[in-house]
């Protein structure tokens, strides 16, 4: 998972079990969320089902995750200070000293993204773990909750972006929870749905311009992502 790039993430429940068996579990994932995920990337929509849950997020820039790299000391760079701009061609050189002296020998733009994107996955493993350990303690069950391999797809355009949101905001529809997306409680489309008078703040303006245009869309939007 590449620092500036969007991506649709998914997961589910082994076999037949659910990953969220009442509303509180809901808010606790949420809550793990915030901790791991929101301060490395930006959410644009997501849905929480029964048995699995969808989202389209963005990693932040190089600067921001390897900021929180440092803060969590997972490059062993905590005594340095924070550099104003790390894809700045001048400073990001300084970065490259400051890791060599750290036993990289030799480090490059493709690598330091590896390493971002090592650091990404982790935190996501964090994320379902902690959840799961939480999950098996209440509920008195054992072993693995989520899928091994949680999917991350590439959403490679704007277009593609815009369907993947109205497919998210669509699930419960989809699979007949609900005749509507409104009366789905656990997405984000009733939060936007709330936010007409805020629109140009929201992260999802990037892809629907107006409120309108978000109203419209999911209204009569195709939802394909093939």
């Amino acid at each position: 998972m590449l620092p500036s790039h969007t991506y649709h993430i998914y997961n589910h429940a082994n076999g037949g079990d659910n990953v969220f068996r009442e509303p509180k579990n809901i808010e606790y994932f949420k809550k793990r969320w915030r901790r791991y995920i929101d301060p490395i990337a930006t959410t644009y929509a997501f849905c929480y089902m029964p048995n699995h849950f969808h989202m389209m997020l963005r990693v932040k820039d190089r600067r921001a995750v390897i900021d929180r790299m440092i803060k969590l000391k997972k490059l062993n760079l905590a005594k340095i200070p924070i550099l104003p701009d790390y894809d700045q061609p001048e400073t990001f050189n300084k970065l490259i000293t400051m890791l060599e002296r750290e036993a990289f020998s030799v480090i490059d733009i493709e690598q330091l993204d590896q390493m971002i994107s090592r650091f990404v996955v982790q935190q996501f493993s964090n994320l379902f773990n902690g959840y799961t350990q939480a999950i098996n303690k209440i509920y008195r069950r054992y072993g693995s909750l989520f899928a091994p391999r949680f999917r991350r797809i590439p959403v490679m355009d704007e277009d593609y972006g815009r369907k993947l949101i109205l497919y998210i905001h669509r699930n419960p529809v989809h699979h007949r929870f609900r005749k509507r997306m409104e009366q789905w409680s656990y997405s984000s489309y009733n939060t936007y749905m709330k936010s007409i008078e805020s629109w140009d703040k929201s992260p999802i303006s990037e892809y629907f311009l107006t409120y309108q245009d978000f109203v419209e869309f999911h209204e009569h939007g195709d939802p394909d992502i093939g």
